[in-house]
């Protein structure tokens, strides 16, 4: 259950990245995290802080029960969307080298190995 729990956890996190990133300036934010390795990373980073964390009361049974999506409180709502905040000014202050430049082929380069060493 931990498993279908996380997956429509991951499905949240995405949906509100995407509305946050809508309030983001296009460069470096939606630039940067229209990277799927970095935005992989980013649901990662938030996922994991929220593996400790379950959804308030009756949310956790609706979500127990409930076959397609989490339905959360506007409280776990928010608490989400200010974990992918700090996730992503925590991404985009270390990748702050590859978010510089203008590209997303250079992001990408940022996220696999250099071919210099093959």
């Amino acid at each position: 259950m931990s498993k279908i729990i996380d997956d429509r956890m991951l499905s949240v996190i995405d949906e509100l990245l995407n509305q946050l990133l809508e309030t983001y300036p296009d460069y470096p934010y939606q630039k940067a995290l229209h990277n799927p390795e970095l935005r992989r990373h980013l649901n990662t980073r938030v996922l994991s802080q929220l593996s400790n964390w379950h959804p308030s009361g009756e949310q956790k049974e609706k979500a127990a029960s409930s076959s397609d999506h989490l339905q959360l409180s506007l409280e776990d709502k928010i608490h989400i969307q200010n974990l992918i905040r700090q996730e992503i000014a925590y991404i985009i202050q270390q990748k702050s080298e590859c978010v510089s430049r203008t590209t997303t082929e250079e992001v990408d380069s940022c996220s696999t190995p250099s071919h210099w060493f093959g």
